[in-house]
């Protein structure tokens, strides 16, 4: 089974790093950088893992979140929000409180990224 990665990510050159960190393990990454078109991604082929930043130009990430949750086609998609703005404890946890898997701080180093990504996707193959 091929793994797709959804990546949702305004910043161009973290957004480069984390598709290319992706396709070195053999993952199908797919990217935007608007919660909405995020969104669509996702119902038109639910991906097996969403990497999203928090901080985004439409929304933010917990909207995306919150979203991919509550809908009953996606609500088992693991997410791994990334985020270089929401230090604070309260973000983090907000985070998780809406469903996020997993919470990472830019700069992210990518042997953090894969192994987070494949814990993730790993955990959901065996539910």
């Amino acid at each position: 089974m091929s793994v797709t990665v959804l990546i949702v990510e305004d910043n161009k050159e973290h957004g480069r790093m984390v598709e290319a960190a992706v396709r070195s393990i053999g993952w199908e990454p797919r990217s935007t950088e608007l919660v909405e078109t995020g969104f669509r991604m996702a119902l038109e082929a639910a991906p097996s893992l969403l990497i999203t930043d928090v901080h985004l130009p439409d929304s933010d990430g917990y909207d995306l979140v919150r979203r991919i949750r509550s809908h009953p086609e996606l609500k088992h998609v693991p997410i791994l929000m990334i985020t270089g703005t929401y230090h604070r404890d309260e973000d983090r946890l907000r985070a998780f409180e809406l469903g996020a898997d997993a919470y990472l701080l830019k700069p992210v180093h990518v042997g953090e990224l894969l192994l987070t990504a494949r814990r993730l996707v790993d955990v959901r193959r065996r539910e």
